[in-house]
C-alpha cells in the first residue's frame, strides 16, 4: 500500500453520454422524416407511377387553389409568372410535380397545367400513391 501518492487527473473524454444523444436523435429524425415528406391533400390511386425528379417545384392544388408547398393559394397569372420567371433563371429544365386533391375540381388543375404550358415548362408529372397504400 501506498499511502502518499496522488491520484492523477484523467483526460479522457466520456463519449457515452453524446452516444446516447446522438442515437435519440437518429431515432427522432428517422420517425419524423416520412411525416414532413407526406403530401398535404389526398392523392387518386395509381397502379403504375415512376419516380418524380429531385428537383421538380411541388404544386399543390386544393379547392382554394394553386400553391407552391406551404406557401398561400395564388391566381393562375401570378403562378404563371413565378414559374416563367424560374424558368429564365434556371440553366437546366424545370420540372413541375402537381399534388391535387382527389376531390378537387378537374378545371382548377387543367388551369394549373395550362399556366405551366404557358411558362414554357417541358416535364409536368402529377403525383399519385400507389393503390393499397395506406395514407
Amino acid at each position: 500500500m501506498q499511502l502518499g501518492r496522488r491520484r492523477s487527473v484523467v483526460a479522457d473524454i466520456n463519449v457515452t453520454p453524446m452516444a446516447d444523444i446522438m442515437i435519440v436523435l437518429l431515432i427522432i429524425f428517422m420517425v419524423t422524416v416520412p411525416i414532413l415528406n407526406t403530401p398535404p391533400v389526398t392523392l387518386p390511386d395509381a397502379r403504375h407511377g415512376r419516380d418524380s425528379a429531385e428537383n421538380a417545384i411541388t404544386l399543390v392544388v386544393t379547392a382554394a387553389g394553386a400553391r407552391i408547398g406551404k406557401d398561400e393559394p395564388m391566381d393562375l397569372d401570378r403562378l404563371r409568372m413565378y414559374l416563367a420567371a424560374r424558368v429564365e433563371l434556371s440553366r437546366d429544365p424545370v420540372t413541375v410535380l402537381i399534388q391535387a386533391d382527389r376531390d378537387a375540381d378537374y378545371a382548377q388543375v387543367a388551369g394549373v397545367m395550362q399556366a405551366c404550358r404557358a411558362a414554357r415548362i417541358e416535364e409536368i408529372g402529377l403525383a399519385t400513391r400507389p393503390v393499397g397504400e395506406a395514407q
